[in-house]
This record gives C-alpha cells, structure tokens and sequence, in this order.
C-alpha cells in the first residue's frame, strides 16, 4: 500500500517585490497561480496544505475562488513576520499520518505530475530529494517521514530550510524541464515568463 502523499503549498509572504499576491496572479486565462498547484497536485493524488495569510482568503472568497475543500486543508499564518519556517511548520503540523511531503513554493506554478512522479519514484534513496536542472538545485523537494516529524519538534524559526536540511542526506534527481529554475519574485518575472497583461 502506497504512503500518503502531501504537498505544503507556501503562501503566506508579504510578495513585497511584487506589489501583488502571487498566489492569486494569472497562470492562465482561466487559473491563478494557486489553482494551477493545486490542480496538478491534486491530479497526482496527493493531500493538500495550504498554508497561506488573510488577504489571500479574503480575496479568494471576493474573486469567488473555491478550492477542493476536500483535499485542501488550509491553514493561515497570522505571523507573517516570523518568516517562511514558521509557514513550513504550520503545514507539517496538519500532517496525521506517516507519509511524504513535497514543499511547493507558490511562486514557481510550472510544476508538473511527470517531475512529481520522478521525485517520488527516488524518495526511499534517501532523507529528502531535490530536483536539478544540468546541475543546478530547483522545486519542489520531497521530504520524508523522519524530516516532517522533525520539523515538527523543531522551534528554531530564525533559520532556513535549506539550513535545516543540511545534515540530512539529499538525493539529486536529474530532471529535464528548465521551469524547475524559476521563481516569478517581480512584475517585471511575471511578464517575462508567463506573458499575460
């Protein structure tokens, strides 16, 4: 029997560069960047948390946004300032049953089932993967069991992820998609990469 997939989806910033929340800008004529996330990881199977801050709410419900209540499980940062560990650490703590969880940023919305699937099908090599691009590091990770309930225990919020992650063993995973690269950080990024006005 296959163990539960979860996906953190980190969407609590304050999008200062961007002058706008990422979460809720266009991927496409029909989807914001969240629902495109939450529409792959949801096709892939996996139990979504989202981890996101009151302005995001309050505009999802003014938009008339509705997320798969079912499989999304939403939790808002009311600490902000704290930074993104204490985002992470919101989401692990929604995590009941022994399983996986990959850490989606939701400025990158070009994730893909293809590059989830590669990264699940190495996650027992070792403490968590990471995706790369001739080489270079992108998103999302996929941590495993040890690593979330550690997470859980850990109240140290002033460093970063990767500082947490550190004396863990990583499993690189060649992936062929250049889009595992990309953070969309400005308005300038988003016109660029995405195109839409």
């Amino acid at each position: 029997m296959q163990e539960p997939i979860y996906a953190i989806i980190l969407a609590a910033g304050h999008s200062s560069r961007m002058g706008l929340q990422k979460a809720l800008l266009k991927y496409s004529e029909k989807l914001t960047f969240l629902e495109k996330i939450i529409e792959t990881y949801s096709t892939f199977g996996a139990t979504i948390i989202l981890v996101t801050n009151h302005i995001v709410i309050d505009e999802l419900e003014k938009n008339n946004i509705k997320l798969d209540n079912n499989n999304t499980i939403i939790v808002v940062n009311t600490d902000i300032n704290q930074g993104r560990m204490l985002s992470i650490k919101l989401g692990v703590s929604k995590i009941m049953k022994s399983g996986i969880c990959f850490i989606q940023n939701i400025d990158n919305p070009f994730v893909s089932t293809k590059t989830l699937r590669q990264l699940m099908n190495n996650s027992r090599k070792s403490h968590y993967v990471s995706p790369t691009f001739k080489g270079k590091g992108g998103h999302p990770i996929l941590i495993s069991n040890k690593i979330i309930e550690d997470l859980k225990e850990f109240d140290n919020l002033h460093i970063t992820l990767k500082e947490f992650l550190s004396s863990y063993e990583k499993e690189q995973i060649e992936i062929n998609d250049e889009k595992i690269l990309l953070n969309i950080n400005t308005i300038d990024d988003y016109h660029n990469i995405i195109g839409l006005t």
